[in-house]
């Protein structure tokens, strides 16, 4: 038997999964890693504790499944679309005043470069139309020219970029390849023309960026053969050097990927854990205000993908609940277990609704706590809730849990309709990630969308997406479509409820002028 691994780095911990070549699971582990809040919006990761990290699991995959190692084929990354950056002997370079060369990585939920951000999107560039006509402040060019601007003598350190999946592979095989995916996605490549705009870099002053090879020459689609590991990386992973290794790719694509069975025309994958992506492919490019993309060999090979987002998912969520005055007391009956939070509270709203299934028809909640990535495409706004009281009961906090929990699925439906208005018909829903583990929530999405929902034939969706990759670097299969006939599969199916449309199609309503309203409210205030 052969074998594929697939690897994925979260934000908060690296994930590794050993397949057959025929999409079965034989093994999954994980591994806590390193992040470091600090004010002003920094938020900050190491290289170094990653990649070590991920041997780790690897080495401990391979023990616990007993699986030979000279079984295993190929190798696939993918990673947040955090940045790395390398000195010229491929050492750290700190990202942080602090000088701490440690802590190198600018993570995807950093914010630090709101004045960068804002002044690339000052002009309207070409590049800006294939991210929804905004760069957003996720984004890896609004980071590095913060680090240009605040941080130069770090900034002058610096000989290579990477986004993360890219440094994961270049660290196992050494090749300086760039993913399609990761350049077209995050760093204004545009991969339908295979080039930089070099006009674009003029003139926000990183024209330097394209001097060597500092981000990247050669650029290939993720599935790509992008060498064998080194003897090094073999050595750490507990790997031979005739392990191949895969153009990688962002997480939240490798999760779309993953749940794919073959088609994916018109098929939107949800990508939901602590933030959510929204992975939509077409054969033709579609240009949506708001939307990042198109993209083209971003997620499925010869294909165009345009990407909706929200920032704030599950860990609004969990914000939410850490922040009612309940939460201490749930806590202590669950033993300190967070998670099974969510079991209780989706008890309790089960019984208050056979009671009353408006419960919350008067509470209301926009989540933009984080700003709105799409498709207002502004990392300003703040979200509201109306309709509290002064209760300090497991019946308050299900009340608020639940009105957050429709306001993220209120913000997935506008994402939905904003596509759908401008050519996507969206034929089927697939939805992967941790929070599919919550019954609730995908209930709540079907009722919201009017739409069934189906999840991902594998519960490690993203790991999946990325042996899959493997599988193509590999050889064993030629094309992304015979290796997903061959490796996906769909899941369950939820039905939505016919019944409850014009109550959520009323509470929509009220979310969409929730926003509106907060747009007065500023007016009034604009002076001060």
């Amino acid at each position: 038997m052969q074998y594929v691994i697939g690897i994925d780095v979260g934000s908060g911990s690296v994930r590794a999964g050993i397949f057959s070549v025929k999409g079965e699971s034989v093994i999954f582990k994980s591994k806590d890693i390193k992040m470091r809040k600090m004010s002003g919006n920094f938020v900050e990761q190491s290289s170094e504790d990653i990649w070590d990290s991920l041997c780790y699991v690897v080495k401990e995959s391979i023990k616990e499944s007993k699986i030979n190692p000279s079984d295993i084929i190929a190798i696939g990354f993918d990673a947040t679309c955090s940045l790395v950056v390398l000195d010229k002997d491929d050492k750290p370079v700190s990202v942080n005043p602090d000088n701490d060369n440690y802590w190198n990585i600018i993570m995807w939920m950093d914010h630090r470069a709101e004045k960068e951000t804002e002044f690339i999107n000052s002009n309207n560039y070409k590049v800006l139309n294939y991210v929804g006509g905004k760069i957003s402040i996720e984004m890896e060019m609004p980071k590095i020219l913060w680090l240009k601007n605040n941080l130069n003598s770090s900034y002058k350190r610096i000989a290579k970029f990477f986004d993360l999946a890219d440094f994961l592979q270049y660290k196992a095989c050494g090749s300086e390849i760039r993913s399609s995916c990761t350049l077209a996605c995050k760093w204004t490549y545009l991969a339908h023309e295979n080039s930089w705009d070099k006009s674009f870099f003029q003139s926000i002053g990183l024209e330097d960026l394209l001097e060597g090879n500092k981000i990247g020459n050669t650029v290939k689609e993720p599935g790509s053969f992008a060498g064998n590991l080194t003897k090094q990386s073999a050595l750490e992973l507990g790997l031979t050097e005739n392990v191949k290794v895969a153009v990688g790719m962002i997480d939240a694509h490798a999760g779309g990927l993953g749940s794919l069975r073959d088609e994916a025309d018109d098929v939107l994958v949800i990508v939901a854990g602590t933030s959510a992506c929204h992975m939509m492919n077409r054969k033709e490019s579609t240009f949506i205000p708001g939307i990042w993309g198109p993209y083209y060999n971003a997620m499925v090979s010869n294909m165009w993908l345009n990407e909706g987002g929200q920032s704030a998912y599950g860990s609004l969520l969990d914000y939410t609940l850490r922040n009612h005055s309940y939460y201490n007391t749930l806590l202590k009956e669950v033993n300190g277990n967070h998670n099974k939070i969510y079991d209780i509270l989706n008890d309790e709203i089960k019984r208050l609704r056979e009671k009353d299934p408006y419960i919350i028809k008067d509470l209301h909640v926009l989540d933009y706590h984080y700003g709105n990535r799409s498709p207002r495409a502004d990392n300003k706004p703040r979200g509201m809730i109306i309709g509290l009281d002064m209760a300090e009961n497991l019946e308050s906090m299900a009340k608020i849990y639940l009105a957050v929990l429709d306001s993220i699925c209120f913000g997935t439906r506008h994402i939905i309709e904003v596509a759908r208005n401008n050519g996507y018909k969206i034929n089927s829903i697939i939805v992967c990630g941790g929070a599919v583990k919550n019954s609730l929530y995908m209930q709540e999405l079907a009722d919201i969308c009017c739409q069934d929902i189906y999840f991902a034939g594998h519960d490690e969706a993203v790991v999946l997406g990325s042996a899959i990759n493997a599988s193509i670097a590999s050889g064993i299969y030629p094309t992304y479509k015979e290796a997903l006939s061959n490796m996906g599969k769909l899941g369950d199916i939820v039905r939505h409820n016919k019944e409850l449309s014009n109550y959520y199609n009323k509470k929509y309503e009220i979310y969409l002028d929730m926003f509106n309203d907060k747009l007065k409210y500023e007016n009034i205030m604009k002076d001060f």
